[in-house]
C-alpha cells in the first residue's frame, strides 16, 4: 500500500474536500457586495484615472466639513476625543453641530486614519454609495417579502446608489448617509415584524440614521421607514398589532437613547445659532412642489441637471423621493407580486420600469 491509499492519507483529503466546498459559498456569499464596490470605482473612473475630485466647487466636503476632520483627527490620533474647536471663531462645540458627524460610525475610521490623503476624503464621499447599494442588495434578498434573484437584486443595488440623489449630493456626505441607511431600515422593520426573537440591532440602524447629522435626510428615511412599517403591520394578524407595535417602540426608544449625545447638546446650541432667527418667506423656494409629483414615477420628467431643467421653479431641492424609482424598478424586473403584500410594490415596479429606463 502507497502513501497515496493509505487512510490517513484519504481522511486528510476528504478534509481538505470539504474545506474546498465551503469556501466557495463563501466566495459567493462576499461576491456581490464586492462587485458593488468594483461598480462604484469604476463610475468614478475619472477620479481614479484622471485625478478629478468631487464635487465640483467643493461642497461642504471639502469648505466645511473637511476643516473640523482633520482638527478631530489629529486629537483622535492622540487619543482624545475633542468635543470643542478653539480654531473656529471663539471656540466651537464640535459635538453640538450634527453635520459635523462627530459620533456617526460611517466618520470614525477616518479620524483614526487622518485626512491627510485626498484619497481618504474622496472615499468618505463614496462610502455613502457602498453602504447605500449593499444594504439595497441585502433587503431585495432577504427581505421576507421578495427574496429576489442574485441579478435582480443586484440591478435594484446599482441603480439605487448610482440614482440621481447620490451623486447630485456627493460633496453632502452627511445627507448621503442619511439616504443610505433607508434600505437597512427597511430589512429592521422586516425583522422586526417577521422574527418571534426580539433582535435589538435594528436600534442601532435607526441611531445611524439620527447620527448622520442631517436631519432634514434622516427625516425623509424615517417617513419612509414608518410607511413601511404600516404596510407590514396592514398584513399581520390583529392580535399581534400590540407586540409589534410595542417592538417596533421599544427598538425606536432604544434607537433615540443612543442617539442623544448627539442630539441634546445640538438642542442646547440651537438657541445662539442663524437658523433660529431664520425667518420661513425667504426659503419659500427650496420647497417641493406639487407639480413636481410627475417625478416620482417619471424621474427626470422636468429634465436632468441644471442645463436641462425647464420647469418654471427657480430651485428644486433634489431629495430621497427621487429615490422611489430605482428601489421599484427591479422588484417589477424581477416579476414579484404574487402575495397581498407586495402586489401593489410589485405593481409600481412594472410600471416604472420602462420610465426609468427611458423607454
Amino acid at each position: 500500500m502507497n502513501g497515496s491509499e493509505s487512510p490517513g492519507y484519504h481522511r486528510t483529503l476528504a478534509q481538505r474536500l470539504r474545506q474546498f466546498q465551503r469556501r466557495p459559498a463563501l466566495v459567493r456569499a462576499a461576491a456581490p457586495y464586492l462587485l458593488l464596490v468594483a461598480i462604484v470605482l469604476i463610475f468614478f473612473w475619472p477620479v481614479s484615472l484622471l485625478g478629478y475630485t468631487f464635487p465640483i466647487g467643493g461642497g461642504d466636503l471639502w469648505g466645511q466639513l473637511l476643516p473640523v476632520w482633520s482638527y478631530v483627527a489629529q486629537f483622535v490620533r492622540r487619543g482624545i476625543l475633542p468635543l470643542w474647536s478653539t480654531q473656529m471663531m471663539a471656540g466651537d462645540p464640535i459635538i453640538a453641530e450634527p453635520q459635523y458627524g462627530l459620533l456617526n460610525p460611517l466618520n470614525w475610521w477616518l479620524f483614526v486614519v487622518g485626512t491627510g490623503s485626498r484619497w481618504a476624503i474622496l472615499a468618505r464621499g463614496m462610502l455613502p454609495l457602498v453602504l447605500a447599494g449593499a444594504g439595497v442588495y441585502t433587503y431585495l434578498r432577504h427581505s421576507s417579502l421578495w427574496r429576489l434573484r442574485t441579478s435582480s437584486a443586484l440591478v435594484g443595488a446599482t441603480a439605487y446608489m448610482l440614482s440621481d440623489p447620490f451623486i447630485t449630493h456627493l460633496g453632502h456626505p452627511q445627507m448621503n448617509d442619511a439616504m443610505a441607511w433607508l434600505p437597512w431600515t427597511l430589512l429592521a422593520i422586516d425583522t422586526l415584524v417577521d422574527q418571534a426573537k426580539l433582535r435589538l440591532w435594528p436600534s442601532v440602524v435607526f441611531a445611524c440614521v439620527i447620527l448622520t447629522g442631517h436631519y432634514q435626510a434622516a427625516l425623509f428615511t424615517a417617513a419612509a421607514t414608518g410607511l413601511y412599517a404600516v404596510w407590514r403591520l396592514a398584513f399581520a394578524p390583529l392580535q399581534q398589532w400590540p407586540r409589534l407595535v410595542g417592538r417596533i417602540g421599544l427598538v425606536v426608544t432604544c434607537a433615540v437613547a443612543l442617539s442623544l449625545p448627539s442630539v441634546l447638546p445640538g438642542l442646547e446650541r440651537y438657541p445662539y445659532t442663524e437658523r433660529a432667527i431664520l425667518q420661513l418667506e425667504p426659503w419659500r423656494g427650496y420647497q417641493w412642489p406639487l407639480a413636481m409629483a410627475i417625478d416620482l414615477v417619471a424621474p427626470g420628467f422636468h429634465g436632468r441637471g441644471i442645463g436641462g431643467f425647464w420647469a418654471p421653479w427657480a430651485r428644486v431641492e433634489g431629495g430621497l423621493c427621487r429615490c422611489s424609482g430605482p428601489l421599484l424598478e427591479p422588484i417589477g424586473a424581477a416579476g414579484r407580486g404574487q402575495t397581498p403584500q407586495n402586489v401593489v410594490p410589485g405593481a409600481a415596479g412594472h410600471i416604472q420600469r420602462p420610465l426609468c429606463t427611458g423607454l
